[in-house]
């Protein structure tokens, strides 16, 4: 039998015995390479699963990657990974699971073109569920596993049943070429088509078997080209990261934004996040490439540049940085704003 080594870490954190040794980190470096391999990424590029480095061996990115998969799967988890060793005895399982879930979630980052277009689906069906047009079958947040009902009907079609509605479309390389780009036209045609499968009979979907379809019809060899060149993602990425003000794919489309007042919250926030990003990151590459991604914003912005306008393919020319990693280093700009929230939360009486 295995040593309970995520078990007896996680023990010692919660009585406070923990030394900081790193073998902790050792094994989940081990635990992660297990499972690259079993799902066919270990001798493939880590942009596969959106991290910088020609493989996982010759880069920093197997350390990056373990130093994230801790903070998501144990330190951020450390309360309910208690409860459950307190009732089974371990939680070998329980992290090996979440660490599954995790990639799965970097494969899904990792896949551009499936993430602009599962985007275009889930903000098509909630201007229809706005209109009237349909309805979800949960309440709240539409999620990859919600579905979307035609009025009046009670099930979703099928995958077969719903490729044999898009048929023509799926053919259509302009249909395809469209539909992966993120910008309004895009989800608009997809809020189109949907509408004409309604009227043609379909009687509902699950948005994320729909993503899967358009995204697989994207990703044909004949057309992967077009999607990738043809997306120049604005930034709202920058200003969305870090924003305290952000909002979702729905209000966002009826809100007028006070660009004056963002940029003026921009410069209080810079501040702020620079500080953070000094002593929020053990791994000093990340760390370093962040602030310089940071002060090139900076002073782009000093020079007149509108940061909604900016690119990531402008910033990868400018730093020399994948676009991959770029987004990566967006959501970790979120992380710390996050942080910096929280901390403010707390300072107030």
């Amino acid at each position: 039998m295995d040593e309970p080594v995520f078990s007896n870490h996680v023990r010692s954190l919660l009585d406070g015995t923990f030394d900081n040794n790193p073998a902790i980190l050792s094994h989940l470096k081990r635990e992660l390479q297990r499972q690259l391999k079993k799902i066919g990424q270990w001798n493939l590029s880590p942009s596969y699963l959106a991290f910088d480095g020609e493989s996982w061996e010759g880069s920093d990115a197997l350390d990056e990657l373990t130093q994230e998969v801790y903070i998501y799967c144990i330190q951020k988890r450390l309360s309910k990974l208690g409860e459950h060793l307190s009732v089974t005895g371990s939680c070998e399982g329980s992290v090996r699971k979440k660490i599954s879930w995790y990639l799965q979630d970097r494969q899904e980052k990792g896949n551009p073109i499936a993430r602009r277009v599962y985007r275009n689906v889930r903000a098509a069906s909630e201007s229809l569920i706005e209109k009237g047009k349909a309805k979800s079958s949960e309440i709240g947040k539409l999620t990859g596993k919600t579905n979307i009902l035609a009025p009046g009907r009670l099930v979703p079609a099928s995958k077969e049943e719903i490729a044999e509605h898009l048929a023509g479309q799926l053919g259509d390389r302009e249909f395809s070429k469209l539909i992966s780009r993120d910008c309004p036209a895009s989800w608009r045609q997809v809020e189109t088509e949907i509408e004409r499968c309604f009227a043609r009979g379909m009687p509902g979907y699950q948005i994320g078997e729909l993503a899967k379809l358009l995204s697989d019809a994207c990703k044909r060899p004949d057309r992967v080209a077009d999607s990738e060149s043809d997306t120049n993602e604005g930034l709202g990425n920058v200003w969305n990261s870090i924003s305290e003000s952000r909002t979702d794919v729905r209000q966002g489309r009826y809100e007028i934004v006070n660009t004056v007042d963002e940029r003026d919250e921009f410069d209080a926030l810079i501040g702020d996040l620079k500080e953070e990003a000094k002593s929020g990151f053990a791994v000093e590459r990340i760390k370093l490439r962040l602030l310089r991604l940071i002060d090139t914003i900076v002073e782009l912005k000093r020079k007149g540049e509108d940061v909604r306008q900016l690119s990531y393919r402008k910033l990868e020319k400018l730093l020399g940085v994948p676009k991959s990693t770029l987004a990566e280093d967006f959501v970790r700009l979120e992380t710390l704003r996050r942080q910096r929230d929280t901390k403010s939360g707390d300072k107030k009486p």
